[in-house]
């Protein structure tokens, strides 16, 4: 699967690390829907570079599969992300 890292480079990912990626996708998912702000961006810094230390490099002609938004995006805009509803 290639995927995107936001604002850097693409990354061809397969196998059980393709399975951890899914994994720490839904945990942060999660922590954005508990609104736990602090494990979200700490996942989602995580996220980054574990694709990074275990994806392999991605032509960046190829269209990628995922995208995951920066790792310094705010909880806003990973609601917007998610098209998840803003709470008060």
């Amino acid at each position: 699967m290639i995927i995107l890292l936001s604002g850097e480079k693409k990354y061809s990912v397969e196998g059980e690390a393709l399975d951890k990626v899914n994994s720490m996708g839904r945990e942060i998912f999660e922590a954005l829907e508990r609104n736990d702000i602090a494990t979200m961006c700490t996942q989602l810094k995580a996220l980054h570079s574990y694709v990074k230390e275990n994806g392999t490099r991605a032509d960046p002609y190829k269209n990628a599969d995922v995208v995951i938004p920066p790792a310094d995006c705010d909880a806003n805009e990973l609601r917007d992300f998610f098209n998840l509803q803003k709470t008060p």
